[in-house]
């Protein structure tokens, strides 16, 4: 995400008389369309980590609702081995539901941490290519050789995040 920022802010300011808030824009609203599509590859983990323990919930339920009806059709007779059978398959529910949503829940704060680690990041090195980029103008610096600097600054702190991001996807 970070190349595809700084290429793309590369290529604005390296156009004669570019308005650097034109750029600044350009740039917040390209970060905001790469971060909600990483976000949306999280989405589909908190599903699973919100539904799991409720599908669970709905199989403990059902299971107590069988053992109660294999109690009532026993009548005087009540055998406790049909009591059983129905709570066994409430609480093997149950575990399911949470055998799902733990690590669910577990991954999604790790991949959501990454995230916002890497659009930390991102700003990082966004602001510190405009900073450049206007230190230039005044230092007359060579503006490719600042904003390559930034870029590879950032490229080396967002490697891991988005290749873990696109792992998530696959």
């Amino acid at each position: 995400p970070v190349g595809i920022l700084l290429n793309n802010m590369a290529r604005q300011l390296s156009k004669p008389e570019q308005d650097l808030s034109l750029t600044r824009i350009e740039s917040e609203r390209t970060a905001t369309r790469i971060f909600n599509d990483l976000n949306a590859y999280l989405r589909g983990l908190d599903v699973i980590a919100s539904l799991a323990p409720l599908i669970g919930l709905l199989g403990t339920v059902l299971g107590m609702i069988e053992a109660f009806q294999g109690l009532q059709g026993a009548g005087m007779r009540a055998d406790p081995a049909v009591l059983a059978g129905g709570i066994w398959n409430a609480l093997l529910t149950t575990a399911a539901g949470l055998v799902v949503a733990i690590p669910a829940s577990a991954f999604l704060s790790y991949f959501d941490g990454k995230v916002q680690k890497t659009q930390a990041d991102v700003i990082d090195a966004l602001e510190g290519a405009l900073s450049a980029h206007k230190k230039s103008l005044v230092q007359t610096a060579p503006k490719a050789e600042l904003i390559m600097r930034a870029r590879e600054k950032a490229q080396k702190t967002s490697v891991a995040a988005s290749s873990q991001a696109e792992a998530l996807a696959c």
